[in-house]
């Protein structure tokens, strides 16, 4: 409705009144409900795995079809299928499902590829803008997690934190400006992790709450879902 009612303003040239109410409704703005304030540009966002090909994130492509699998109200399931992949000699389709649960930050992330006929390695990656104190690596632990300071810090936005346990992960690394959890993936697996992210003005106040968070993942029996 905000950018319906902006666009007839404009077409009146009323454009500062247009703009006025297009920053009322903005996602890009702290009205007090959350906001969008994380760039990422085109990498691997908040959490996105990809397969490594001679030490190289393999892009993949934006998801082509979808399956909801479940629609809650307690639980929601979607299967992403994408498009065309080439990973070193191989075509190769990747299938990708995220489970949601009531109760619970993280989703659970599925991902299979279909095609892929050696093996390779696979990241989730966090992309970052900041290498100071607000990135936490660890193997031991089995994940990684970042404090983003946003895009526009000036006008206090609080931070984005985000996080991803990897139950099978072996490695951890900072390059391609990427936090980057690192584990095998063989043909015909199912890669899953667990990924979640906070507001420091919501109910994630800190790096320090969502590692405890990650920890608490790691150390339970048994696993949501």
């Amino acid at each position: 409705a905000h950018w319906a009612k902006a666009d007839s303003l404009r077409a009146l040239e009323q454009n500062q009144r247009a703009d006025s109410i297009s920053r009322a409704g903005s996602l890009y703005e702290d009205h007090g409900n959350g906001m969008d304030c994380y760039s990422v540009g085109s990498n691997l966002g908040g959490g996105t795995a990809a397969l490594l090909n001679e030490g190289s994130i393999v892009y993949p492509w934006a998801w082509k079809t979808h399956e909801i699998l479940a629609n809650g109200p307690l639980l929601a399931a979607i299967r992403l299928n994408y498009d065309t992949l080439f990973v070193g000699n191989d075509t190769v389709f990747e299938h990708r499902t995220i489970v949601t649960q009531k109760g619970t930050r993280f989703n659970i992330i599925n991902v299979n590829y279909e095609g892929l006929r050696q093996g390779h390695e696979i990241a989730v990656g966090l992309a970052y803008h900041s290498d100071d104190d607000s990135i936490r690596l660890s193997r031991e632990g089995k994940y990684i997690a970042y404090s983003d300071p946003t895009d526009q810090p000036g006008k206090n936005p609080g931070r984005v934190l985000i996080g991803a346990y990897l139950p099978t992960m072996k490695r951890v690394a900072l390059e391609q400006s990427h936090l980057l959890g690192i584990a095998d993936y063989k043909p015909g697996d199912t890669f899953t992790y667990y990924l979640g992210s906070g507001w420091s003005k919501g109910d994630c106040p800190s790096l320090s709450a969502m590692i405890k968070e990650l920890k608490e993942l790691k150390m339970a029996k048994k696993f949501i879902i």
